[in-house]
């Protein structure tokens, strides 16, 4: 038998209601419940090829498209309005709250 680890978790009134449910259908107990889900979620993590720290190119690929799908469908959403600054007025007021921490002088070429 492989060595075990002692764990202490939290989990929701509903999740420990369906543990206990599935443990006394299956015959086992709540702790081995536990370690199929782990073994099986690790399982499903290593199928999709994703691991903690490192992505293909392909599905990093694949993510920044999905990505920009779903930021271009939020853009149709999204209520477009007019401006009423300029890029230049935010400069002055935020260079204007700095006073004279910033030397106006150009710098040299």
């Amino acid at each position: 038998m492989e060595r075990m680890v002692r764990k202490q978790v939290y989990i929701t009134v509903e999740q420990n209601r369906k543990l206990k449910a599935k443990a006394k259908r299956l015959g086992i107990t709540e702790s081995e419940v536990v370690r199929r889900a782990l073994d099986k979620y690790f399982a499903e993590e290593n199928d999709a090829g994703m691991t903690d720290s490192k992505m293909t190119r392909e599905q990093a690929l694949t993510f920044l498209k999905a990505q920009s799908t779903r930021m271009a469908e939020l853009a149709k959403t999204t209520p477009q309005k007019e401006r009423d600054w300029t890029r230049d007025e935010l400069y002055e007021e935020r260079l204007s709250k700095l006073g004279s921490v910033i030397d106006p002088t150009p710098l040299p070429k």
